[in-house]
């Protein structure tokens, strides 16, 4: 029989269950997810695949790991997750109001982190609680009682055509590379385009015929 990672048989039933790992709680023990009671080996394996893609493990852990890795989850480290409370995450968000930016600690004139960034903390940390409310660790998620942070709408500063020619200007055009990236400034600044829409575009956007 061919071993499949995750996939396990009961010595005693004979029958095959799948085993999730999960990380550890605050006492360093295992978190897993056990399910039981299927017949061929295949069958669990398909569970298994089953469970992983409801989860959506496959899709969002690489994403969620890297963005969570630069979040500030430390307060919450040393409680019981059952003993997070929506007062405590809205304390949290308060002290990350009141916390310098990385650059800003450098610099004389100190700037704290926006509301826009917290927020988006904040959903982080309600995604990680959804799970353990799935997995049964908690009966319900603090954070569903926690507001977002009022949006910030900031001020948008536009070139005008003196500054745009002005920058042009700067530009030699003593490469193709230093040519290039003046079609796409004034790609950018004639067609009023996001750097997101300009790198969206492709061929098939594209009408010689009628432009």
């Amino acid at each position: 029989m061919v071993k499949i990672n995750n996939i396990y048989q009961d010595k005693k039933t004979k029958k095959w269950f799948f085993r999730v790992y999960l990380g550890t709680d605050i006492d360093g023990k295992k978190i897993q997810k056990t399910k039981r009671g299927y017949g061929p080996q295949r069958e669990a394996k398909r569970g298994y695949d089953q469970y992983m893609l409801t989860h959506g493990f496959h899709q969002t852990l690489t994403s969620h790991l890297s963005s969570a890795s630069q979040m500030t989850f430390e307060e919450f480290y040393r409680m019981r997750i059952r003993d997070i409370s929506s007062q405590d995450v809205e304390d949290w968000m308060h002290e990350l109001s009141q916390t310098a930016t990385r650059n800003s600690r450098k610099q004389e004139e100190i700037t704290t982190l926006s509301r826009n960034y917290i927020n988006r903390i904040l959903g982080h940390l309600r995604i990680i609680l959804n799970r353990a409310v799935k997995e049964g660790l908690i009966e319900r998620n603090p954070v569903d009682s926690v507001p977002y942070f009022p949006k910030e709408n900031k001020k948008v500063e536009f070139w005008d055509i003196k500054e745009f020619q002005n920058v042009m200007a700067m530009i030699p055009e003593n490469s193709i590379q230093n040519q290039h990236r003046k079609i796409i400034y004034e790609m950018l600044f004639y067609i009023g385009l996001r750097i997101g829409e300009l790198q969206a575009l492709s061929w098939e956007n594209v009408n010689f015929e009628k432009n």
